[in-house]
């Protein structure tokens, strides 16, 4: 069996929608076994609340994660990342190393260049849509 994948919202929103990276996004994910923070299920409603948005995609987007709690160990390891993470997105590479800290082997997969370097930076195998970072 293949590693499991952490997905943060960015990587999700061009399966929902078509954006630049939907073509991407969809082919990559497709099959693999995919795991978020818990905060993924409040982004992607907001995100199809902001958007016109079928709620059965997101939905369906949904059903298809496996979501880690916020506990107390990722707020301490999202508190600690370096770099200019905004709160959600260090939340999630917190989600990631606590994942990690438990036996789960899981790249890290993203669409935002900031979190994807940040990510990077911790030693996550990273896989981002970007020529470079």
């Amino acid at each position: 069996m293949s590693p499991s994948l952490y997905v943060d919202t960015s990587v999700l929103v061009p399966v929902a929608r078509n954006e630049t990276y939907t073509g991407w996004a969809t082919g990559r994910l497709s099959g693999q076994s995919l795991i978020s923070s818990a905060i993924t299920e409040v982004e992607l409603a907001r995100f199809a609340h902001r958007v016109d948005v079928d709620d059965a995609k997101v939905e369906e987007i949904s059903a298809n994660l496996t979501t880690l709690a916020v506990s107390d160990g990722v707020i301490q390891a999202a508190k600690v990342v370096s770099g200019r993470l905004k709160s959600l997105d260090a939340i999630h590479l917190g989600t990631w190393v606590q994942a990690r800290a438990f036996g789960l082997d899981c790249d890290f997969v993203t669409a935002d260049r900031r979190l994807a370097a940040a990510a990077q930076g911790i030693g996550a195998r990273v896989i981002h849509p970007f020529d470079n970072l």
